[in-house]
C-alpha cells in the first residue's frame, strides 16, 4: 500500500523514496541511503519491465488488491524499495 500511495504523490523517484523513507524511518534518507535506494529502484524497474508476470505475482500478495490503473512493473519495483526500507535499521517499529 505504501508504494501504491507513493506513486501518484510525485513524478520524481527521489521524492517518492524520500516520502516512503520519512513515513517509515521518521527522517529523510541520507545521501548514501538515497543513492542505494535509487539504484535498487532502477534495478527492480528493469527486472519487472522484462518480467511483468513476476510483477503481477508480487502485487497479488497481501490483503489489499493493487490499483489496476497503476503500471504493475513500476508498482512492483517501488514495493521492493518500500520492503527494503521497512527491513532497514532506520525503520521505526512500535511494539
Amino acid at each position: 500500500m505504501l508504494a501504491q500511495h507513493a506513486l501518484p504523490a510525485s513524478n520524481s523517484d527521489q521524492a517518492r523514496i524520500a516520502d516512503m523513507f520519512r513515513r517509515l524511518a521518521g527522517r529523510s534518507p541520507n545521501d548514501r541511503e538515497a543513492a542505494l535506494l535509487l539504484d535498487l529502484l532502477a534495478e527492480q524497474r528493469a527486472l519487472y519491465a522484462q518480467q511483468p508476470d513476476e510483477a503481477a505475482k508480487l502485487l497479488g500478495v497481501g490483503e489489499a488488491p493493487p490499483d489496476d490503473s497503476r503500471d504493475k512493473p513500476e508498482l512492483a519495483a517501488l514495493t521492493i524499495v518500500a520492503q527494503t526500507i521497512m527491513n532497514s535499521d532506520a525503520a521505526v517499529w512500535q511494539r
